[in-house]
């Protein structure tokens, strides 16, 4: 009869009163019992049970040790550079996050469990559903603590793993400093945004994972125990199950409300797109006048639903709860998404200008402040010359630049070839630019090359061969006469500008593999004499010195060598995480890391430098941007030795914070604050305190070599091609719009790289160390903008960035590269070199403003078979005036020579060298005709030892740039010797009567 019940049986039989009688049904016995003869099964000897046992034993213990080796061996490292405090803390802040949401977690899924068994019915329906669910019932009855402990245990692991790698957003939360900024919408504190709206985020995203898994599991205990019925007869759900799940239900919606609530300020960091500005962060008017306040209404609406099902205690019905969630699906339909879309049809996009205005200027203030871009406004630049004088103009040429025609993007096999000495030496593909006795000059570190090391093995590898040795300095602005570097530091072992200091390289760019130093096994080293040995003095590094630590590294470094090698010994200390990247990231983990890590030399040691940024993803208004997208170029693409090391790829705030040094020769770290008023900073300076020493640390030798940083430029630039423009309807229609145009010397496509170089801007009395970049308007190749920014740290105007906004139809770099390339002295010069078996290569294309218009300057390089690597052979030079008319030939002046003081000559008009400022003598003395033959080549030989002796004499007073122009003159002058040579002895006589 339907609806009978029955009470619970033991487990074996089952019962049933059907039409007054009582049937009783035996289950099959689960244990099988003896159906045939016995089976004598020998035991195992106690010697071989024994043994099973200690096998077992050790390696349960093998497994504990590889776990525990890399949490060992990582708090070593973190010891042995002095930052055991960041392990800590970050260790801690795991832990506790990953056992008090881990135990949370696991309550409220094992409360919940719980519950549903204690609320089970003590009778169930009878029903072949119910008969099904028996035998899992009792299948699962003798082990029900056991499933429940394992349930919970696996959740809370998961769950416990999961809220520990939200470490960064703990620490941000509990550490947070206020950033002093409203936002325009809820005039909320940027600090809301950027530290406690991840955290609640966080907060509310475990609240419902929590939640769903307890009605997961709430509904499957009471499906189990006969509490929800699905095909039985009677009620679907017992009301003591309606009540548990309709609480669930309730603490779901509510924690719905809550989300609709942080919706509302999540409206103010909401990305979307935007035809004005690409990828927008902010409010828009949708947004203010639709979304918010439907917003505000689902959630009372979903507070509302949520009081619904907790009634649902007392009412015992869901009659009401289901129309309130129902109704509440049908508004978050109706009101959050059709409603919007209906202000937007018909009452944005009519006038989407004007509605879009109030907002598209707070999303340009806001842009603006995070990226440190608010006080830069474009200067109208006109591109016309206000200097007419020929002479004046070359003159001014010379004061206008250190045009720098060694590009370290080009020169790195010279240096390789020319100062690698080794084979298992290298330096990187991309050298670097910095200033040595207010010069610019291009560096290198002659870094260790393991692949180029005679015989491979595993003392060579790690024992023989463990550092580099020297840095490489060359003149940025000057070559000698056959076109190679002048270098002002060079030799094996060094010697030259930088005077004493400790050549040995530990720790570089390229040095990725351990090292064991400081035993009994000697290292490869170099004196004046040549090679001999050293052994490592320095405090880097971990100590072998003992067996744990040696088991433990053999495990980590998956080496088993360095458990029972004989050439580690007492003193023996493993150098590891090498890269200088690689070890401020470790010891940061919160920075950000600049691409480009370069050295220097200061007070006697080799120091690398890094530049750390601090960011965050939540500052309202403020549109994102990629950093893996923004800083690349034509030099980083496909270089991951200068990709930037970014713990957010997408931030919209950034600063650079800190500038970092990693010593070469023993690894130590240290972190200065840079910017005194970021609140990121301040922030994370409070989670690790004693981390980041004071700004007044940094000491003055140390600060000469610092510069504002290649990726803060980068993103700085990306930025500025839309806002330069504060006007928001110029803004919106975007016809003032700047791209950065790709490198006219590589054909990848890639964005032109910013170039250090010294130059003296518009306004300026003398150069300054600057940071340059060009723009062109969008979709057009003619100059829209020059960039430049102080990059000397030493300077009060550090950081300014200044902008030209090229107001007349100048070229752009793709343009003159076209024109030049269509010279036909460089068709000749292509010619002649690829008939030698040379090929061309065009250096960095450098922009100038020079007396109102723009000077382009681009060494040309060219590497065949009689030199292995690239030499300077020639030098173009362009010159645009754009107040000359179209066709004038002034206008746009292309000139390909063999130097730069011949090319600035031509391009100028100018004969010979740049007159003297003093007036000419009232009497002119006759013309003397130039003189030929012996004479020619007298006055030729007397002009070269003059050139090489001021040579010498530059050389002495550290004077690179006279050097140059010395080795310039010297070139001249050997070939206007060999041409008179060639005339003398063609005439036959030791004089000729001919003209030049």
């Amino acid at each position: 009869m339907s609806g009978a019940l029955h009470r619970r049986a033991p487990a074996t039989h089952t019962t049933a009163n059907f039409e007054g009688r009582t049937l009783a049904f035996q289950m099959p016995d689960r244990g099988g019992g003896p159906t045939g003869p016995r089976i004598r099964v020998g035991r195992p000897s106690r010697r071989a049970r024994t043994l099973l046992m200690t096998l077992g034993a050790l390696a349960v213990l093998a497994m504990l040790f590889v776990m525990f080796a890399g949490f060992w061996t990582d708090w070593l490292w973190y010891r042995s550079v002095e930052y055991s405090s960041v392990f800590t803390v970050t260790l801690w802040t795991k832990i506790g996050m990953f056992a008090v949401f881990g135990l949370l977690m696991a309550l409220a899924v094992g409360l919940n469990i719980w519950l549903a068994h204690r609320l089970r019915p003590p009778l169930s329906a009878m029903s072949l559903e119910q008969q099904s669910l028996d035998r899992y019932r009792m299948g699962v009855a003798p082990y029900k603590k056991w499933v429940l402990l394992a349930i919970t245990a696996l959740i809370g692991l998961i769950a416990g793993a999961s809220a520990s790698g939200q470490w960064r957003t703990w620490l941000m939360w509990v550490n947070g400093v206020a950033f002093g900024e409203k936002d325009p919408q809820f005039g909320m504190d940027v600090a809301f945004y950027a530290f406690d709206l991840p955290f609640y985020r966080f907060l509310l995203g475990f609240g419902f994972a929590a939640t769903v898994l307890s009605l997961i599991a709430a509904a499957l205990t009471h499906y189990l125990y006969g509490g929800l019925r699905i095909t039985s007869p009677g009620a679907r759900a017992t009301a003591a199950a309606t009540g548990h799940l309709s609480v669930l239900f309730g603490i779901f919606v509510s924690l719905k409300a809550v989300a609709y609530w942080l919706d509302r300020y999540g409206l103010a960091v909401k990305s979307s797109d935007f035809k004005a500005a690409g990828n927008w962060t902010g409010l828009r008017f949708v947004d203010a006048n639709a979304y918010l306040p439907a917003k505000t209404i689902l959630f009372c609406i979903a507070v509302i639903c949520a009081l619904l099902f907790f009634a649902t205690l007392w009412r015992r019905t869901w009659q009401l709860p289901v129309i309130g969630f129902g109704l509440m699906v049908l508004s978050a339909i109706l009101i959050g998404g059709l409603y919007p879309a209906i202000v937007q049809k018909f009452q944005v996009q009519p006038n989407e200008q004007a509605k879009e205005a109030p907002y598209i200027k707070k999303n340009i203030e806001a842009t603006r402040k995070a990226y440190d871009i608010d006080s830069t406004v474009p200067e109208n630049y006109s591109g016309k010359a206000t200097v007419k004088s020929k002479d004046q103009l070359r003159k001014d040429s010379d004061a206008a630049a250190s045009y720098r025609l060694v590009d370290p993007n080009v020169v790195s096999p010279t240096f390789q070839q020319l100062e690698q000495k080794r084979k298992y030496y290298q330096f990187p593909v991309t050298l670097d630019v910095d200033r040595y006795q207010g010069k610019d000059t291009v560096v290198g570190l002659r870094e260790l090359n393991i692949k180029g090391i005679p015989k491979r093995n595993w003392i060579n590898d790690h024992f023989t061969y463990t550092h580099g040795y020297g840095a490489i300095m060359a003149a940025g602005t000057a070559v000698d006469s056959t076109g190679s570097p002048v270098f002002t530091e060079n030799g094996l072992p060094t010697s030259g500008q930088a005077g004493k200091y400790e050549q040995r390289i530990y720790y570089g760019e390229k040095t990725e593999q351990y090292s064991i130093v400081g035993g009994p096994q000697k290292e490869l080293d170099y004196e004046a004499n040549g090679e001999r040995t050293t052994s490592y003095k320095g405090d880097s590094g971990v100590s072998l010195g003992n067996a744990f630590n040696r088991a433990a590294y053999a495990v980590a470094l998956s080496e088993p060598q360095i458990l029972y090698s004989g050439a580690i010994g007492d003193g023996s200390r493993i150098l590891y995480n090498r890269t200088p990247k690689e070890r401020v990231e470790a010891v940061a983990p919160w920075l950000t890391i600049d691409g480009d890590a370069y050295p220097a030399v200061v007070e006697g040691r080799i120091q690398w430098i890094v530049d750390a940024y601090t960011t965050t993803n939540g500052y309202p208004y403020a549109s994102r941007t990629t950093l893996g997208d923004t800083t690349t170029d034509s030099l980083t693409a496909g270089n991951q030795t200068r990709a930037v090391v970014a713990q957010q790829n997408q931030v919209n705030y950034i600063r650079n914070s800190v500038k970092a040094t990693v010593d070469a020769y023993d690894g130590s770290v240290k972190l200065y604050q840079w910017d005194t008023k970021d609140p990121v900073l301040k922030t994370w300076m409070k989670a690790f305190p004693g981390t980041v020493l004071p700004k007044d640390a940094i000491k003055d030798d140390l600060k000469a070599h610092l510069r504002y940083p290649q990726d803060m430029f980068k993103v700085q630039r990306e930025l500025l091609t839309r806002y330069h423009v504060r006007d928001a309807a110029q803004f919106y229609s975007g016809s003032d719009a700047w791209q950065v145009p790709a490198d006219p010397t590589n054909k990848d496509g890639n964005a032109v790289p910013p170039y250090y170089l010294s130059l003296k801007m518009p306004g300026d009395k003398g150069q300054r160390f600057s940071l340059t970049t060009t723009f062109t308007p969008n979709g057009r190749p003619n100059l829209g903008a020059f960039m430049a920014v102080d990059a000397d740290a030493n300077s009060k105007d550090y950081g300014r960035i200044r902008l030209l906004r090229v107001t007349s139809d100048v070229p752009g770099p793709a343009q003159v590269q076209s024109k030049l390339n269509g010279l036909p002295s460089v068709a000749t010069f292509v010619r002649d070199m690829k008939g030698a078996d040379s090929e061309i290569e065009y250096g960095n294309l450098l922009t100038v403003p020079l007396d109102g218009g723009f000077l382009y300057v681009e060494p040309v390089y060219a590497q065949g078979r009689s030199a292995l690597y690239p030499l300077l052979k020639k030098v173009a030079v362009s010159y645009i005036d754009a107040s000359k008319p179209e066709g004038d030939a002034t206008k746009d002046t292309t000139v390909f020579e063999d130097s730069l003081g011949q090319a600035l000559n031509a391009v100028f008009g100018v004969e010979g060298q740049t007159p003297p400022t003093t007036p000419p003598p009232t009497t002119t003395p006759p013309t003397q005709p130039p003189a030929t033959g012996e004479a020619a080549l007298q006055q030729a030989i007397a002009d070269a030892q003059k050139a090489f002796a001021d040579g010498e004499a530059a050389i002495k007073k550290g004077d690179w740039e006279a050097y140059g122009k010395a080795q310039q003159a010297l070139a001249e002058a050997l070939q206007r010797a060999a041409a008179a040579d060639a005339e003398r002895k063609a005439a036959g006589q030791g004089s000729t009567d001919g003209g030049s």
